[in-house]
């Protein structure tokens, strides 16, 4: 919005922060920035359930205190909330196996990678092939990687022919996505590669500047 600015945004967040503290159904939320040419930006809730989210964004449109801080920094960022969408997240390793993200820098490298089963192939051959993928994880030496990092699915929980799902890569910075990237090439990935390649066809990935923005188990 026109009152945009990085003190702003801070504001912002503090008391968007403060309102959702009683949310104890809402265990991570984020915010992404575009960082390779995407038009949008988009903000991360996520629930314990679907019907935990659906019952907090009842309350959350209801309460009047949340009105006023809408109506304070509706010229700060613009949000579509009518236009949000549902989506099953499933984290697909271990957060920590390539060490912790920092606590102090909230901030981290995003790639959503959007993608479709082949002709045949079911969300249990997709299972199987992410196994391929962890146990290449699993043997990578975590002593050259200087970067934290982790990968989830999102799966629509609404009608669409658009995707089957996005794969999301997070990594610390953009410097160990690339790192990250550069070993995906290697010969000793063909394994995984080709058996996720042959149960899913992927596009392009969006990039994004991220930061965490509550952490119910790192308030501040």
């Amino acid at each position: 919005g026109p009152d945009y600015s990085e003190e702003n945004l801070r504001k912002f967040v503090a008391d968007w922060n403060e309102l959702v503290a009683e949310y104890d159904q809402m265990v991570w939320a984020g915010g992404l920035a575009p960082a390779s040419g995407q038009q949008n930006g988009w903000w991360e809730l996520q629930w314990t359930s679907k019907m935990a989210a659906d019952a907090g964004w009842a309350s959350w449109t209801s309460n009047d205190d949340v009105s006023a801080w809408s109506a304070k920094y509706q010229e700060v960022l613009q949000c579509d909330a009518e236009n949000r969408s549902s989506w099953m997240f499933v984290m697909g390793t271990d957060p920590t196996a390539f060490g912790d993200f920092n606590q102090d820098d909230p901030s981290f490298a995003t790639a959503f990678i959007p993608c479709n089963l082949n002709d045949g192939k079911t969300p249990d051959d997709l299972e199987a092939a992410l196994v391929k993928y962890n146990e290449w994880l699993d043997s990578l030496d975590k002593s050259v990687y200087d970067s934290a990092y982790t990968f989830g699915l999102y799966f629509p929980a609404f009608e669409t022919n658009e995707i089957d799902y996005w794969w999301g890569n997070f990594h610390q910075t953009f410097e160990g996505m690339q790192q990250g990237n550069e070993a995906w090439e290697e010969p000793e990935a063909m394994d995984a590669r080709s058996a996720l390649e042959e149960v899913s066809t992927c596009g392009n990935p969006d990039l994004y500047n991220s930061q965490t923005i509550y952490d119910p188990l790192n308030p501040k």
